[in-house]
């Protein structure tokens, strides 16, 4: 371990050894070691590195007025054994025992007239790793020439640009952030791995990082705009164990609140219902999202429906993101390259709903070499094919299928044994790099489910998503996507139990998007992203037919809908400097419905019922019937109050002009979506977020406080007894009405060592308010009730523990208040018939709800394909206790 640190203070050292030029005063007595050094960092922008146990019981006594930094150390450290030095980048490292050398400039000068880059191009990228070790090293001190040497006296500032590539995988490392320690600038990478940062020619020191990597530093010497590209990997830092090495991206630092990450690596060890790993069910572990019970489809984000979260794959929405009703994720997680959950602070490039989006992106295939893996539950079987074509293009691909029915068929009961059940997807990407400007990705995806109960019902639903996109760079601080999209959901029901009622029910909902959306750096502290989306919506919300000659059910078809949403939007992530940073963008929407069609009028002062209305409208083709012109609002801020803690602040207005009918409690395939018109107006979110984080043990250990406040308009709820399939008067049947939700999050995670995870606890509440002008229009009186999804109390805590290389241990553990539910009362006789007295709307709830799982996953090498390359296979040993 000495060596390893040794090594590293040669490297740190070797570059710059000037003086830290900060003064401050200081007036402690018989302090420890950690407060003095808290005390060094909350006045200076710097870092101190030290060992833990090097410092447990010393303590220290100062008395500095307008000193160096340096004098204030030596005052404090004189005869305690310790040495120091202070680099150029703002970094103090402290020995014990031994006096840190600095003389090493001739050495380290010999090095690089051995060692230094031949090439004197604009754009560099490495080359392929021999032996490790010394690879890494080579790479650390390697000093690369970016540009025109001839341009080095010219004045103003260049761009360096590039693209970050996972080391193995060749995939895009999404999220990085790029910084210059010693000019306090960075910026991070988009969807494709790219970045791009504004900075003065010379020489620098740039850091790559991104959480779950392993930081990668490089030295370059910028003389023109030109590009850098490099990898990263994921092998764990030696220096893990020492607080050296403690620096990277974290939650402190960005300006993203509500914003959650789910690593797929950590994805794949949680236990899941059935072996099957869910990106669905395992966001149901962050704070703040929430469902309506065990295997329900769909989630709750802060106080919101199931319809108002936006899923997004690949840019493709998906409306219906389960199989099995619920029970498993339409998603394949083998081929998710990165999840993203906004719960609040949802840039401006995202519309369309009012609570949250999840934009799930596919990795890209290997560009190495052609690589085929599976696996098997015990319901699902499922294939992963992916590889290169030629240099420059790649594909991946994937398939999941059950194999229910045959399980089906070795039960007892002989109805399930003629029923069947079962689901397939289908997801693939191509990427092709035309050159270092241009490239393009095609992705697609399908899914069907088919459930037929012996003689009495069938459903066959399934999902088509398709994204085709072009990215250009333009020059290395402005590059763009265009993108074309098509997202498709449709569902066939044939109820065949009573010989007089067969009938066949069809629904389909169809979505087309363009999108263009530029990212612009005009200087290091700006960053603007501005676009134009359009979706053309073509519904057909409902066709049945009899199966039968004896079916008293008549062929009726409603009238098909049209509309038309497209957003303006710009957004600007504004520095102003290390401890300040704010974002703020506008969405502009404007949505029209239009003909052809049809539209009931009813009278006036009188609710909405079909014993009212009184005239219906006709719409040409093309004629607008509707029209919505709506502004959005997005504002965050952080503020930097120290080294490892910083508050933010935010707020968002966001619209939604596409309802879920549905008078079940969970997403269910008959569930149909309606488009606003004249009665169903925009629904409207205002979230306000509050949110201070802390982080303890050099950035492993994360704490995070945030609290909301949501305010609703134009929520839909359902009259009694309503009827919303084959409805062609739908807008009699629900109900305009309002609602606030409000809470507050605790959480916090553990991100390094051997046990990693976290633990979470949220308060939360979510009221409606359905105040009609007419008695039939008002639900418990005209006041406040809680919603059907309102749960206060949730506690959430997910550990991992890796007990060796081979062998980990996964555990979860749920608790939440028992939702709000109406039940039946009383009876009483009308009419010589009985009939129910229910409770106001959810007065009652259910059972709170407690859950533990346990998974073990042991890493076998089973078989070698090749006696030098071990391969290791994952075996899951999953239990889930009552």
């Amino acid at each position: 371990m000495k060596r390893v640190v040794l090594i590293s203070l040669l490297v740190v050292s070797c570059f710059s050894l000037e003086a830290q030029s900060e003064r401050l005063t200081l007036h402690l007595h018989d302090v420890l070691f950690r407060e003095f050094i808290d005390s060094i960092e909350k006045e200076v922008f710097c870092k101190i590195y030290y060992a833990n146990d090097w410092v447990d019981s010393l303590y220290i006594d100062v008395d500095s007025d307008n000193e160096e930094v340096g004098q204030v150390l030596d005052q404090a450290l004189a005869d305690s054994g310790f040495t120091f030095i202070i680099t150029g980048n703002n970094q103090i490292i402290l020995s014990k025992g031994y006096t840190i050398k600095t003389t090493f400039r001739k050495e380290y000068e010999k090095y690089l007239a051995d060692n230094m880059a031949k090439a004197d191009t604009a754009v560099y990228t490495l080359p392929e790793q021999a032996a490790e070790t010394e690879n890494h090293i080579s790479e650390e001190f390697r000093l690369y020439k970016i540009g025109n040497p001839s341009e080095m006296d010219r004045k103003g500032k260049v761009v360096l640009s590039g693209t970050i590539m996972e080391a193995g995988t060749t995939e895009p490392v999404i999220g990085a952030i790029i910084y210059i320690r010693k000019l306090q600038i960075g910026a991070s990478t988009d969807a494709n791995g790219n970045y791009s940062v504004l900075l003065p020619r010379g020489k620098h020191i740039v850091e790559f990082r991104r959480v779950g990597l392993r930081t990668t530093t490089r030295n370059l010497i910028v003389y023109s705009t030109g590009e850098f590209n490099t990898e990263m990997s994921e092998k764990l830092n030696l220096l893990e164990e020492v607080t050296i090495t403690a620096e990277q991206e974290n939650q402190v630092l960005n300006l993203r609140m509500g914003t959650e990450k789910i690593s797929i690596k950590m994805l794949k060890q949680i236990p899941m219902g059935l072996g099957e790993v869910d990106v669905i069910k395992s966001s149901l572990l962050l704070p703040g999202v929430q469902s309506v019970g065990e295997a329900a489809a769909g989630y709750n984000v802060r106080g919101g429906s199931t319809d108002q979260n936006l899923m997004l794959l690949n840019e493709a929405p998906i409306l219906n993101p389960s199989h099995f009703f619920g029970f498993f994720s339409t998603f394949n997680s083998d081929i998710i390259g990165d999840v993203t959950l906004y719960k609040s602070g949802i840039p401006a490039a995202y519309g369309g709903r009012i609570s949250s989006v999840m934009d799930i992106m596919l990795k890209e295939g290997d560009k190495e070499r052609f690589k085929v893996s599976g696996g098997i539950s015990p319901v699902t079987g499922r294939v992963l094919v992916e590889g290169p074509i030629k240099k420059r293009a790649t594909y991946i691909l994937s398939a999941r299928s059950t194999y229910s029915n045959w399980i089906l068929k070795q039960l007892i009961d002989k109805r399930l044994q003629r029923s069947t059940a079962g689901f397939y997807d289908i997801q693939g990407m191509t990427n092709i790099e035309i050159n270092q400007k241009n490239k393009i990705s095609l992705s697609g995806y399908y899914s069907e489910d088919k459930f037929d109960f012996y003689q009495q019902s069938t459903f066959n639903y399934s999902n088509l998503a398709a994204t085709l996109q072009w990215h250009h760079d333009f020059k290395p601080n402005l590059f763009a996507d265009f993108s074309a999209i098509l997202s498709n959901y449709n569902y066939q029901v044939n109820s065949v139990q009573n010989p007089f009622a067969m009938q066949e029910m069809h629904y389909r909902m169809d979505q087309r998007l363009a999108k263009v959306s530029f990212t612009y750096f005009p200087n290091k502290r700006h960053k603007v992203n501005f676009g134009w989306h359009t979706t053309f919506y073509d519904l057909a919300p409902g066709e049945q037919f009899p199966l039968n000659d004896s079916s008293y059910v008549l062929h009726k078809k409603l009238e098909e809908e049209r509309a038309l949403e497209s957003s303006l939007y710009v957004s600007d992530v504004f520095s102003i400097s290390p401890s300040i940073t704010l974002s703020g963008g506008l969405r502009y929407n404007v949505y029209a419905s239009f003909g052809p069609g049809s539209e009931f009028r009813y009278a006036e002062n009188s609710p909405l019922t079909p014993e009212s209305i009184q005239d219906t409208i006709y719409f040409d083709k093309g004629q607008i019937k509707s029209w919505y012109p709506n502004l959005e609002f997005r504002f965050t801020s952080r503020f930097r109050l120290g080294p490892d803690l910083s508050l933010k602040a935010g707020f968002q207005r966001m619209f939604q002009y596409i309802y879920m009918i549905s008078n079940t409690t969970a997403i269910s395939p008959t569930d149909i979506w309606k488009l606003c018109d004249n009665y169903i107006k925009p629904q409207r979110g205002d979230q306000y977020s509050l949110g201070i984080y802390r982080n303890f043990k050099r950035n492993t250990i994360e704490a995070s406080v945030e609290g909301y406040y949501k305010q609703l308009d134009n929520i839909i709820d359902y009259k009694g007894g309503a009827q919303l399939l084959m409805n062609e008067r739908l807008e009699t049947a629900v109900l305009n009405g309002t609602g606030k939700a409000y809470g507050i999050e605790f959480m916090v995670k553990k991100t390094g060592g051997s046990v990693t995870g976290w633990a979470s606890y949220s308060y939360a509440r979510i009221f409606h308010k359905v105040d009609g002008e007419f008695a039939e229009e008002k639900i418990n009186g005209g006041n406040y009730f809680p919603a059907v999804y309102d749960k206060p109390n949730d506690l959430k805590l997910v550990v991992n523990a890796k007990l060796s290389k081979r062998f980990n241990v996964t555990t979860n553990f749920v608790y939440n208040t028992g939702r709000p539910i109406t039940y039946p009362v009383g009876y009483f006789n009308y009419g010589g018939v009985n009939r129910v007295f229910y409770s106001d709307r959810n007065e009652f709830r259910i059972p709170d709800y407690i859950r533990l799982d346990l998974a073990a996953t042991y890493n076998g090498n089973l078989f070698r394909a090749d006696p030098t390359k071990p391969v290791f296979l994952p075996i899951p040993i999953k239990a889930y206790p009552d």
